[in-house]
């Protein structure tokens, strides 16, 4: 049983973000994110740094973020199958420990005369991080109450914004200082100690509640059996609807937001690294925010309310006049977007049995990653034609058009069948939402 949930059950509390922290399983799965999350982007900004000295291209950079796309558009479904047949901590390990490699790869690749191998690297990086991620979510689900889910998600979404807002600052410095060669190793040294913190988790035996008939079927059996949970379940299905939609809206206003800021609000670099930092900053706000109301609301009405917000918000950006308009819009934004990404997790957790989350998590983020591409690519063609302006008032209704679909299509639903803990019957790992 999770750690801390007899005390919790005896006095009725319902647990804080940051009293989670106390149980060491959560602790050390948050400190090994951290930490990887961290080297990630001083990766990032190291690649952008490489390619833009070797190429001098920004379509060499928009080639990259293409490449690293396509793994979850590829593979995102199928990668789901075998997490739910393999050990999940063991996986994880693996992805840590191989991603690792795969970065010290990058120092050697960091030269003009090997610039084509950052494509290759980044796109098995990008392939092995499929993997990892709902992995991660299924052993979440393990070693959590249901009632834990959503503000433990809150704490990794918003330690995520912090690495965010802090981790390029610093990648810069040791770039600047020592070149792009160190923080490549860096972001491997910080694969290989979550490796090992990951490796370090004490994690109960469960049983797959089917038995272990499922290892006897056939891999499409087990993918096409993914598919069939989905379609029938109405929450599952009406999350994966929300995801899709937003994915639709957040494409183009990604693609077009520089566009936007520079040629139509007439700001420059340094306004637009103001931008991001504000953003940054509401982040984290509304990770502290939503740590106070997730005790008080259900998730549908928080991921509901919160697109309705953000759907105003990204409008009122398209017709904002002026640049602090648009700097106090992104704020408002930043504080509703933590609450969003942390309760999507939250509620998959919740509703998908636990040897099912890896093709469910998997068939999310392939309809995901089909939507954003249609997006990107559909939304600059559309500004050239209309205007950015016009686009994002368009993206806004779509998020509001999301936040409609959310309150009506997530409801409640029978708990996720029981799943069987080693010593330990009958702990139910989901309840109703």
């Amino acid at each position: 049983m999770a750690e801390g949930t007899q005390v919790a059950a005896q006095t009725g509390n319902r647990p804080g973000m940051l009293a989670l922290l106390k149980q060491t399983n959560l602790r050390t799965l948050w400190l090994a994110q951290t930490v990887s999350w961290s080297g990630d982007h001083f990766t990032f900004l190291a690649l952008m740094i490489v390619l833009n000295q070797a190429t001098g291209s920004a379509g060499a950079i928009g080639l990259l973020m293409i490449v690293m796309t396509l793994p979850r558009l590829l593979f995102g479904m199928v990668a789901g199958v075998f997490v739910d047949r393999w050990d999940r901590q063991r996986l994880m390990v693996a992805a840590d420990a191989l991603r690792g490699l795969l970065s010290l790869g990058l120092v050697w690749a960091a030269t003009s005369q090997h610039i084509w191998l950052v494509y290759p690297l980044g796109f098995l990086t990008s392939a092995v991080g499929v993997f990892f991620m709902p992995a991660r979510g299924a052993i979440m689900k393990t070693i959590l109450r249901p009632d834990e889910l959503l503000p433990a998600n809150i704490l990794l979404q918003t330690t995520y914004t912090i690495t965010l807002v802090i981790g390029p600052a610093l990648a810069g410095i040791l770039i600047g200082t020592l070149g792009v060669g160190p923080a490549f190793v860096f972001d491997a040294l910080t694969f290989f100690v979550s490796a090992g913190l990951v490796a370090t988790l004490a994690l109960p035996k469960l049983w797959r509640d089917d038995g272990q008939a499922t290892k006897t079927l056939g891999f499409w059996s087990e993918f096409n059996d993914g598919l069939a949970f989905v379609q029938a379940s109405r929450s599952i299905m009406g999350l994966l609807l929300v995801l899709t939609v937003i994915s639709l809206a957040t494409g183009a206003v990604n693609v077009l937001f520089v566009p936007f800021m520079m040629n139509v609000i007439h700001v420059g670099a340094t306004e637009l690294g103001l931008a991001d930092s504000v953003q940054g900053l509401g982040m984290i706000a509304g990770g502290v925010l939503a740590a106070g109301v997730a005790a008080r609301l259900r998730a549908s009405h928080i991921m509901a309310g919160g697109l309705f917000l953000a759907g105003l918000a990204i409008t009122a950006i398209g017709l904002a006049p002026s640049f602090p308009v648009v700097l106090a819009l992104l704020l408002v934004v930043g504080v509703i977007v933590t609450p969003i990404e942390a309760t999507i997790p939250a509620v998959m957790q919740k509703l998908v049995p636990l040897e099912k989350m890896g093709r469910v998590g998997g068939t999310m983020n392939t309809s995901q990653s089909v939507a954003t591409l249609v997006s990107m690519g559909i939304g600059g063609i559309v500004a050239d034609i209309v205007g950015p302006r016009t686009v994002f008032v368009a993206a806004g209704l779509i998020g509001v058009l999301a936040a409609m679909v959310a309150l009506g299509a997530i409801r409640d639903e029978a708990p996720a069948p029981v799943a069987e803990v080693e010593g330990q019957a009958e702990i139910s790992l989901a309840i109703k939402e």
